[in-house]
């Protein structure tokens, strides 16, 4: 069935667990824009379970903020959520507040703007860029690869396991889980320790 012309279609992604496990986010319908799937998503905080409590956490490209609000749910201490379109800007403040998510801060900036201007530091960093556009990472990689020490992780996600990969090595991360089929792909990494 087909949407009429003039009206705003939506999406919506289901949060997996948490306080918030079960609760329906809509989302703008937006170029690029495809949330990590459920399944995905499962694996992903099935890994990060250990850790997530507590954690301060940094979302770096938001859309739907299906990763940033899943940590937020898992018991994230602190969730920032960079977001450059400004519809799904908007779309992350109204499920924000929805929430009450009191531990989420959104910011409606590009990625690179965001790691110039701001020096937290986060244990875990999401990267998963919109889908039109996996090239990104390897600008903002290297950015992320800075500001890593030991214990810190960064999740990439994107829709080729190979591509994923080549940029761990190329950024000398070390995977630490990886995930992959049919359209999507992840990887948990960590900074490569050097031994003299």
């Amino acid at each position: 069935m087909r949407a009429k012309r003039g009206v705003d279609q939506r999406g919506s992604v289901r949060l997996i667990s948490g306080k918030w496990g079960g609760r329906v986010l809509s989302f703008p319908s937006i170029d690029g824009l495809r949330p990590t799937l459920g399944s995905q998503r499962e694996t992903l905080f099935n890994w990060l379970r250990p850790i997530i409590r507590n954690s301060r956490c940094l979302d770096l490209f938001a859309g739907s903020g299906a990763l940033g609000f899943e940590a937020a749910s898992g018991g994230a201490a602190s969730v920032f959520l960079v977001e450059k379109s400004k519809k799904a800007y908007l779309s992350l403040l109204s499920n924000a507040e929805l929430l009450n998510a009191k531990n989420c801060r959104i910011f409606n900036m590009t990625a690179q703007s965001f790691l110039e201007q701001y020096p937290e530091q986060f244990d875990i960093f999401f990267l998963d860029p919109p889908f039109s556009n996996p090239e990104i990472l390897d600008k903002t990689v290297p950015l992320i690869r800075e500001r890593l020490s030991e214990g810190q992780l960064i999740y990439l996600e994107g829709s080729n396991l190979k591509f994923l990969k080549n940029l761990c090595q190329k950024h000398s991360l070390n995977i630490y889980k990886e995930s992959g089929g049919g359209q999507r792909a992840g990887i948990l990494a960590q900074k490569r320790k050097y031994v003299l």
